[in-house]
């Protein structure tokens, strides 16, 4: 009865996703903020794939007419692969967005198989999603 309760949870939550959707899980103590989207699950295999976005806190930066100014200081998206029975993840893609919301970098990080370090925000995302 659990598993179906388990299971029906799962399969409501999936679907409500959506590909531009992301869902806010973290502030970490800087203020940066992270966030996830849920690209798919894999019920039989325990394997969940995401983005995870990191948002970086408004620095404060002085102008010259001597007021504080918030400035944006931009964003990264990763595209990971946790295994949940195997406590490890891949990670596949990247791309760093600047404060004005051009890709300033991007690749194919291609780690694959890496553990998910204790008292990182991997494993706080591994947490989120795998228990």
């Amino acid at each position: 009865m659990k598993f179906l309760y388990l299971f029906s949870f799962l399969f409501i939550s999936i679907t409500s996703y959506s590909q531009e959707s992301f869902e806010e899980i973290a502030t970490s103590k800087d203020g940066t903020k992270y966030y996830i989207n849920i690209v798919d699950f894999d019920i039989t295999n325990n394997i969940w794939k995401i983005w995870l976005k990191t948002e970086y806190p408004h620095k404060k930066i002085n102008a010259k007419n001597g007021k504080s100014l918030l400035k944006y200081q931009g964003h990264q998206i990763q595209y990971l692969v946790f295994y949940c029975d195997k406590k490890t993840a891949d990670i596949l893609e990247y791309y760093i967005y600047d404060s004005d919301g051009a890709i300033e970098s991007e690749g194919n990080s291609l780690r694959f198989n890496s553990n998910v370090v204790p008292e990182t925000i991997t494993e706080w995302v591994y947490n989120y999603t795998c228990k």
